[in-house]
């Protein structure tokens, strides 16, 4: 019976660190979004620029 309890435990355990780590995961796969955002932008403006000085 001990034995059933210990097992319950360590499942209910590693579920919640799984539910945990895929929290974790999504959180860096939403900032790896937004950096790349940001950075398309940044390369759309300074190709912008460029494209711009040589229209002059």
């Amino acid at each position: 019976m001990v034995g059933n309890q210990k097992l319950n435990m360590d499942l209910t355990r590693a579920g919640l660190k799984r539910c945990l780590d895929l929290n974790e995961l999504e959180e860096m796969r939403n900032d790896a979004y937004l950096n790349s955002k940001i950075a398309k932008e940044r390369l759309k403006k300074w190709h912008d620029q460029l494209v711009g000085k040589l229209e002059e």
